[in-house]
């Protein structure tokens, strides 16, 4: 007897239940903030937090959702990859509803993209100078020395695994024959994208069947340093134990595709310049004083200080470097210049005229 007394009551409550539950239908489109329908769009019933129905949308943004609910209210949640999530509540007996969603505003995570330091290509190696340069590495040559495989010696010259470089280009183009130090001493690394080491070199196109195994330099300028003028300065002035200490540089370039220009200008006392700018790397001809052609280095050792400590030099040096190129093959270089150092003890000057034709 108790039994069926229970399973009366439990049917009666399950009856109870199912009566309060009443069926809803709703309907409805989801669009864009242009009123553009939004396909594939997932609509949900919530109750309780727990979803009771749920729908797509299809081409034409439209939905459909039956569901059985005994809440006066529900919980209405429409999502989409590209758009905000949107939940509102709406009333039981609402039938039709459309909803406008919002684009999705995502933040990109900041990305970095790093070029390779050294390339190689065949016979040419590039390094990305700005990879290997310090803050302290003003010109051209204070950077080169951080190549690795590069060495730039105390005068200049430029050596690769110990190899003595026959050629140095500048977009291609030799406008200094091997009197580079006015490149390397003159333009700052910062006009410098990249510099080439060209292995196997050949500098004629008649002999491009020969073997060979020169080595030049190729420097690749930014767009900064290309196709309009630039130049550089700089004026030191102070007070020494033997009176006033000066020194001013100046140098003017353009380079373009057809024609290269690179003039100088400086005159100091403070340290030695104008043998440095004036030696040709590839005649191995140093201006070099005359009382020591004459007589030698009659010392047996020098004072253990560094040389412009007591030397105490008057240095000027002017240079003006003209390339045009006439044709694919042809091109007339011209080099002008003139130097004069003067030390305590010797003295030295140096005028010179190149004019180069290839053809």
């Amino acid at each position: 007897m108790m039994k069926r007394l229970l399973l009366y009551i439990l049917c009666l409550f399950v009856w109870m239940q199912a009566q309060a539950q009443k069926n809803y239908t709703l309907t409805g489109i989801v669009s864009d903030s242009n009123g553009m329908p939004i396909s594939n769009a997932n609509v949900q019933i919530l109750e309780n937090n727990k979803p009771i129905a749920y729908s797509f949308t299809n081409e034409k943004g439209s939905y459909a959702l039956s569901y059985n609910s005994s809440k006066t209210q529900v919980l209405l949640s429409i999502g989409h990859i590209s758009f905000e999530k949107t939940k509102l509540v709406i009333d039981s007996k609402e039938t039709k509803k459309n909803i406008t969603l919002l684009e999705k505003k995502t933040q990109l995570r900041e990305v970095v993209v790093k070029a390779p330091q050294i390339i190689q290509r065949g016979d040419t190696l590039s390094y990305r100078l700005s990879s290997f340069a310090g803050k302290g590495d003003y010109t051209l040559r204070d950077a080169m020395k951080r190549l690795p495989g590069i060495e730039v010696t105390s005068s200049g010259s430029i050596k690769y695994l110990g190899k003595d470089i026959s050629n140095f280009y500048i977009e291609g183009m030799d406008l200094l024959g091997g009197q580079y130090n006015v490149a390397t001493n003159n333009i700052p690394a910062d006009y410098v994208t990249s510099v080439q080491v060209l292995n196997n070199h050949k500098d004629a196109k008649m002999d491009k069947d020969v073997l060979s195994d020169d080595v030049a330099i190729n420097i690749k300028l930014s767009k900064h340093a290309k196709f309009k003028p630039v130049g550089t300065y700089e004026a030191i002035g102070g007070l020494g134990s033997n009176g006033g200490l000066y020194q001013t540089n100046g140098a003017g370039m353009l380079f373009k595709s057809r024609m290269q220009l690179l003039g100088t200008f400086k005159i100091g006392n403070i340290r030695e310049f104008a043998t440095d700018e004036n030696i040709n790397h590839f005649l191995n001809d140093q201006l070099e004083s005359f009382g020591v052609k004459l007589l030698g280095n009659l010392s047996s050792s020098s004072a253990p200080l560094k040389r412009e400590r007591y030397i105490h030099p008057k240095d000027y040096s002017v240079s003006f470097n003209l390339l045009n190129k006439l044709s694919e093959n042809k091109s007339l270089r011209t080099n002008v210049g003139y130097a004069y150092s003067q030390c305590n003890y010797a003295y030295n000057h140096k005028m010179f005229l190149v004019m180069v034709w290839t053809n």
